[in-house]
């Protein structure tokens, strides 16, 4: 993710705290992705763009500071990351609404028991957070759990445990 995207989810995020008015930009902005071809084509006039991005925002109901949002995103040639910008859009909206999200990877399904530890183990770790917890289910662990927040890895798995060992006796 670059400057370039954060910056610019930061901007929305200063414009437009609504997230379910973010979510359906976000849901408009990649239903077609033939709008994001012509938004980003070098060829197509900036009064064509800003006609195209009229009629779409119009037929979707876009509030108006997320056409001007578009507009001035398309004017700057700031299209191209606008992934990035909505990941970033969100994960700004957790942080002021105090959630947390974590994926965790089980070697098989997990019972209630070890999701409820899991989820009490970052309870303990982010107190005050709301966590919001994400289970997948990854064959190739031997076992154990593997936790994931933002960049942040929790391994708790047995390769993780193996490795920790190998380390600690070399």
């Amino acid at each position: 993710m670059t400057q370039e995207a954060i910056n610019q989810a930061k901007v929305l995020f200063g414009l437009c705290q609504s997230r379910s008015d973010v979510e359906g930009f976000k849901k408009m902005y990649f239903a077609t992705p033939a709008l994001n071809m012509v938004l980003n084509n070098p060829i197509v006039s900036m009064i064509k763009k800003y006609k195209i991005i009229d009629e779409v925002s119009n037929r979707t109901n876009q509030p108006e500071i997320i056409k001007n949002f578009l507009r001035k995103s398309c004017q700057n040639d700031a299209l191209s990351e606008m992934a990035d910008v909505f990941e970033y859009y969100f994960y700004l909206c957790d942080m002021a609404e105090g959630i947390v999200r974590a994926k965790a990877i089980f070697a098989k399904n997990p019972e209630n028991v070890e999701v409820d530890k899991t989820r009490a183990s970052l309870e303990e770790k982010y107190p005050g957070k709301k966590i919001v917890l994400d289970i997948a289910v990854d064959e190739s662990l031997l076992g154990g759990r593997l936790v994931k927040v933002g960049n942040t890895e929790y391994d708790e798995s047995y390769e993780g445990y193996l490795k920790e060992l190998e380390r600690k006796l070399t």
